[in-house]
């Protein structure tokens, strides 16, 4: 792995998360290269003592000492071409997961694991991906679509009609920017957050919440054991209880029907192959009274130790290392082919 580079940080809200996978992934590429790439576009070498001795990953800002070697995306991109890297993507969120930074690794021809610039940008637009998801017949909630700055009197009329809702950032992830609207204060929250951004209302389905992670072998995608995540009462699962456990449990392999488990791997699949999703992903499914319902998918989840792709692949019995090399392997492959998004 000594051409490998694993790329993490970012300046987006995910970067903490970043941070965690990184070291998760540098645990199992001991030749690799890491490169952090800071929220002021700087890229800095770290070592990997200085990467697996930072604590508390998901709540400390990750600080590295040493010089930048580049000082922009750009002059960081021209360096891993030049020196024929393949980037490991440690990243997640704005700049990565929306596809931009695959689309520059596209342009240069530098080969990068995960999804391709088009299938990340229509992962991570959660109305698109599931306008997508529902032309392959994948069950979804309907919803309300708010363009930032706009009057939330549509979400008022929606509320009406549909109940309480869920009102989250058209494009984000790691569950930042959640909010419950069921009556007024709601609808200001509401009001506040989508002064600036996209958000997308969904009616609040009650029901039992799964994620189902996908990934793509030599044969074809497979789906992992699915995932339950439970909430104790009155707790969203925002980023505290997805990444600090507070209000939250994971269990997995879930415990459910032999026709739920089917179900539920068939939607994360066709989900995966409605966006055009490669390499891996993970899908976040409702199952409510007329059955499992798509949320959103995420093509770069969460890697670290704690995150749910990794706990998924150790009940089926994957490694995480053959996981990583088995990336690794599908983005040499991709750039061999010549393929873009």
């Amino acid at each position: 792995m000594n051409d490998i580079t694993i790329l993490f940080g970012g300046h987006g809200a995910e970067r903490l998360v970043s941070v965690a996978s990184a070291q998760n992934l540098a645990g199992h590429a001991p030749g690799a290269e890491l490169w952090f790439w800071r929220p002021d576009d700087c890229f800095i070498p770290v070592s990997h003592a200085e990467l697996a001795a930072h604590r508390s990953a998901f709540e400390v800002e990750f600080e590295p000492v040493s010089p930048p070697l580049a000082r922009s995306v750009d002059e960081a991109l021209e360096r891993a071409r030049n020196d024929s890297r393949l980037l490991v993507l440690g990243l997640h969120g704005d700049g990565a997961e929306d596809g931009a930074l695959a689309l520059d690794c596209e342009r240069r021809r530098i080969p990068f694991t995960g999804s391709g610039s088009a299938a990340s940008a229509r992962g991570f637009d959660k109305q698109q991906s599931k306008l997508l998801v529902a032309a392959a017949g994948g069950a979804v909630a309907p919803s309300l679509l708010l363009k930032a700055g706009t009057d939330v009197a549509a979400a008022a009329g929606f509320l009406e009609t549909h109940g309480p809702l869920i009102g989250k950032p058209v494009a984000s992830g790691s569950s930042h920017g959640l909010i419950a609207v069921d009556g007024q204060s709601g609808l200001d929250r509401l009001r506040a957050a989508a002064a600036d951004c996209d958000y997308m209302l969904e009616p609040f389905v009650s029901g039992r919440e799964f994620t189902v992670g996908v990934i793509e072998t030599d044969d074809a995608p497979r789906a992992l054991p699915p995932v339950e995540i439970v909430l104790d009462a009155d707790i969203q699962f925002d980023y505290s209880a997805k990444y600090l456990g507070r209000g939250c449990r994971e269990i997995c392999p879930a415990d459910i029907p032999d026709d739920w488990n089917d179900q539920l791997q068939d939607l994360a699949l066709a989900a995966h192959a409605a966006i055009g999703a490669y390499g891996y992903s993970r899908t976040d499914v409702i199952v409510g009274p007329d059955g499992p319902v798509f949320l959103e998918i995420n093509t770069l989840p969460g890697l670290s130790k704690a995150s749910l792709i990794p706990q998924a692949l150790a009940v089926a019995g994957i490694a995480f290392p053959d996981f990583l090399s088995g990336q690794v392997e599908l983005a040499r492959r991709r750039y061999e082919r010549g393929d873009g998004g």
